[in-house]
C-alpha cells in the first residue's frame, strides 16, 4: 500500500522512504517533508488496521448471539406445539360425562387421521395463550394434523431443523388431504424443508399436494371453476370498479391481449397517458365494436414445453408421468400453481409450441469464448434452476451467469464450461465480486460458499446446507 503525504514543500521536497511491518500488512509510505506527518498518518492507520480486525471479531460475535436466538426461538415454539398436543391428549371437561344438550363433546382435532379433543379445550387455551378463539383453534387444528399426519416433519420442527410455522403450513395446506396422501406428502417435503427458503418450498408443496390425491384436485379445480364471475360496481366519478374470476388460461389470454393493445396505445406519440392508463384503454378498446364490426385479434406470444425426466421415474409406473405440471416464465406465469394435463391442454390452446433439443444436464458442455452459447446457457440455467446463493429465491432464467473461476484472456481452453458457470442474481454477483464472499464448484452444479464471516454453506439442486450448523446432523440426508 503506497500513500504519499505531502507538506508544504510539494512534490519537490525530499523523500524518506519507511517500511513498517505489522502482522501480515505491509506500509510503504512517502513523506516529503515533516515527520509529524508521517506519525499522525502511520497512527491512523494502524489504528484503522486494528479497528477493522475488532469489528471484523465483534460482528462474528454478533453473528453467532443472533444465530444461537434463531435456534432457541425455534426450540421454544416447537416445544410450544407439544405442549399443546399434549394438553389435546390429556384435557377433558370437568364433567365430560354429561349427556344433556350443550355439554362437551369429543370432535376431530384436524384432518383424517388426528385425535378427538375435547370442544372445550380452545376455551382453556386460548386466554392462557392471550390469543381469540379462531388463532387457538388454528394452532390447535395445525398441530394436531402436523403431529398425526406428517411425522417427519414433526421430527424435523422437534429437532429445531425447521420453523414451526413452515410445519404449521404444511399441516394447514394438507388439511384436506386424507391420511394416507397427506403422509405421501410427508415422506417427499421433508429433505426440500430442510434445504430450501419457504417460497420454494411452497410452490413444491403445492405441487406434491396435488399428486398425492389428483382426483381431490380435479374436484377442487371444477368446483372453483363453477365460482367464476364477472362483476362491475360503479362509482361517482365516472369510474368502476371491474372485478373478475377466470380461468388460469382465459385470464393469460387476456393479459396477452390487454398488454399488446397497451404497447400500441403507448408507441402513439400523441399519447401522454400513464402505463396503467394505457392497460385501462386497452380494455376499453377490447369492448368498443370497430367501425367495420370487427373484433381486436391478437396472435399468442410462442410457448415452450418442457418435460423432466428422471431415471426414478421412469422406473415407476408410465401412467404415472406428467400427471402433473407446473408452469415458469415472466408477466406472472410464476405465480400459477400446478397444474393438470388437461390445464396444460388449456394454456398452450391457441400457441405454437416449440420443441427443444433435448439436454443432458448431467452431459459438460464447454466453449474457449468468453461469450456463453444459448445451448451452454440453457443447460445451466435448467440445471441450477434459481440462483445458487445460499437460500435464495430468484429464478435462474433472470440471472447472470457467472464464472466460478474467473474467465482470463489466454487462459487454458474451455474456461466457459458447464462445471464453471452459476447462476447469480445481480446482488449476489457483486457480492461474489466485491463483497468478500468466496466461491468454489468442486463439481457441476455443486456450490461451497464461505461468507465474510466464515460462515460455510453448500448449495446444490436440492437446495442450501449450513455447514457449521449445530442442528446438522439432525438434518435430513441428501444421499
Amino acid at each position: 500500500l503506497f500513500i504519499a503525504a505531502c507538506g508544504a514543500g510539494g512534490s519537490g521536497g525530499w523523500r524518506r522512504s519507511i517500511r513498517v511491518q505489522r502482522i501480515r500488512y505491509r506500509f510503504v509510505i512517502f513523506v516529503s517533508s515533516g515527520w509529524g506527518c508521517l506519525g499522525a498518518g502511520l497512527s491512523v492507520l494502524v489504528s484503522r488496521v486494528s479497528g477493522m480486525q475488532a469489528t471484523q471479531r465483534s460482528a462474528r460475535l454478533v453473528a453467532d448471539e443472533l444465530r444461537a436466538a434463531v435456534v432457541a426461538e425455534r426450540r421454544a415454539e416447537a416445544a410450544k406445539l407439544a405442549l399443546v398436543c399434549e394438553l389435546a391428549d390429556c384435557y377433558r371437561s370437568v364433567l365430560p360425562a354429561l349427556d344433556l344438550p350443550g355439554a362437551p363433546q369429543l370432535v376431530s382435532a384436524g384432518g383424517d387421521g388426528t385425535c378427538e379433543i375435547d370442544e372445550f379445550l380452545v376455551q382453556e387455551i386460548h386466554p392462557l395463550l392471550g390469543v381469540g378463539p379462531a388463532a387457538a383453534w388454528s394452532l390447535l387444528r395445525q398441530a394436531t394434523n402436523l403431529r398425526d399426519r406428517h411425522p417427519k416433519v414433526w421430527a424435523l420442527v422437534q429437532a429445531g431443523v425447521v420453523p414451526a410455522w413452515q410445519g404449521r403450513q404444511v399441516a394447514e395446506l394438507c388439511q384436506a388431504l386424507p391420511c394416507e396422501a397427506a403422509g405421501y406428502v410427508d415422506e417427499q417435503i421433508a429433505l426440500p424443508l430442510a434445504h430450501l427458503p419457504w417460497p420454494r418450498v411452497r410452490r413444491r408443496l403445492m405441487g406434491l399436494i396435488v399428486a398425492a390425491d389428483t382426483e381431490l384436485a380435479a374436484e377442487q379445480a371444477a368446483r372453483a371453476r363453477r365460482g367464476r364471475f364477472v362483476r362491475v360496481k360503479h362509482n361517482d366519478d365516472g369510474t368502476s370498479w371491474l372485478l373478475a374470476l377466470l380461468t388460469t388460461a382465459e385470464a393469460f389470454r387476456l393479459e396477452e391481449t390487454v398488454s399488446w393493445i397497451a404497447r400500441s396505445v403507448c408507441d402513439d406519440p400523441g399519447y401522454g397517458g400513464s402505463p396503467d392508463e394505457a392497460r385501462a384503454d386497452a380494455l376499453g378498446v377490447l369492448v368498443t365494436p370497430s367501425e367495420a364490426g370487427q373484433s381486436v385479434v391478437v396472435g399468442s406470444a410462442p410457448a415452450t414445453l418442457v418435460v423432466h425426466l428422471d431415471r426414478g421415474a421412469l422406473a415407476q409406473s408410465p401412467d404415472s408421468l406428467g400427471a402433473v405440471g407446473r408452469v415458469e416464465g415472466p408477466g406472472g406465469l410464476d405465480d400459477i400453481g400446478p397444474v393438470l394435463l388437461d390445464q396444460v391442454c388449456e394454456l398452450l390452446a391457441h400457441r405454437r409450441v416449440r420443441v427443444l433439443p433435448v439436454l443432458d444436464l448431467a452431459g459438460q458442455i464447454s466453449v474457449d469464448a468468453y461469450e456463453i452459447p444459448d445451448r451452454l446457457r440453457n443447460q445451466v440455467q435448467l440445471r441450477d434452476s434459481y440462483s445458487v446463493f445460499p437460500y435464495d429465491t430468484r429464478r435462474a432464467r433472470g440471472c447472470d451467469l457467472d464464472h466460478t473461476i474467473p474467465w482470463r484472456r489466454g487462459g487454458p481452453p474451455g474456461q466457459t464450461a458447464t462445471s464453471n458457470l452459476a447462476a447469480l442474481g445481480r446482488r449476489s454477483h457483486r457480492a461474489k465480486t466485491f463483497g468478500g464472499w468466496q466461491l468454489n464448484q468442486p463439481r457441476s452444479g455443486v456450490f461451497d460458499w464461505t461468507s465474510p464471516l466464515g460462515y460455510r454453506y453448500r448449495v446444490d439442486h436440492q437446495g442450501t446446507t449450513w455447514l457449521d450448523d449445530p442442528n446438522r446432523l439432525n438434518t435430513p440426508s441428501r444421499e
